[in-house]
């Protein structure tokens, strides 16, 4: 995440310094407050992004592990002489 923005921490649990930044808008929020409101949307959006990376990672590798299951079962069915209903065929039988 720091390669985006060099205030991104790299732990969501961290602070984030947000630059003093002046809007083009009249009414903006960061005149009337410490924090502007549009850094700290970002700010979670980012945070969101990054644990949406993590799960998505650790799906795709349990996917991976049970098709890599699956295929050994079936080598083993099929060695043994053993006839089953792949996963299309087993559809097509319900």
């Amino acid at each position: 995440m720091n390669t985006a923005n060099d205030h991104l921490p790299m732990n969501p649990d961290e602070c984030i310094h947000v630059p003093h930044i002046r809007c083009a808008h009249a009414e903006c929020p960061c005149d009337r407050a410490r924090f502007c409101d549009i850094w700290m949307e970002y700010q979670i959006a980012m945070v969101s992004l990054h644990d949406s990376e993590e799960l998505s990672h650790g799906n795709w590798h349990e996917i991976t592990y049970l098709r890599n299951y699956i295929d050994y079962l079936e080598g083993l069915l099929h060695s043994h002489g053993i006839h089953y209903y792949d996963e299309y065929e087993a559809q097509e039988h319900c």
